[in-house]
């Protein structure tokens, strides 16, 4: 992860939304009363992955905006700066939801599946399908205001 931001202080930041995403996967495992299992551990796993790609890719869309505000010179208070990040945040929607969408075609017929290997395939499903729902992360919104 440092060697993707280049900066101690961005790791750590990215890597705020894996919690908030584990537990709402432990939510969704819950409510679809499955046990822990090994391939729950690899759904939960995949999933952390995923969540520091999408910080990784917010992160780089916020600081975009910033350093295009700043060269444009428009960046001279806190208020600017909360414009900046909301205007970065808004460029990386459509992205994040063709990404959700394009996951959640392919996972949500692995939950509906029936048959041989289709009980551990939802085990691997279920944390990362509950990831791609709106309003599943306060860290994965718009942002950090």
């Amino acid at each position: 992860m440092y060697l993707n931001t280049r900066s101690p202080a961005r790791t750590p930041l990215v890597l705020c939304a894996v919690p908030f995403s584990r537990v709402g996967a432990i939510w969704m495992l819950y409510v679809l009363d499955f046990n822990m299992s090994v391939a729950v551990w690899v759904g939960l796993i995949a999933l952390a992955g995923l969540d520091a790609e999408t910080g990784t890719i917010m992160l780089l869309y916020l600081d975009r905006a910033v350093d295009r505000f700043i060269a444009e010179g428009r960046l001279r208070n806190p208020e600017d700066l909360k414009e900046a990040i909301r205007h970065g945040a808004v460029q990386r929607v459509r992205p994040k939801i063709m990404t959700a969408a394009v996951i959640l075609a392919g996972l949500i017929p692995i939950l509906w599946s029936h048959g041989a290997g289709s009980d551990v395939m939802k085990r691997i499903a279920a944390p990362m399908e509950k990831m791609q729902r709106p309003g599943r992360s306060p860290a994965q919104r718009t942002g950090p205001l």
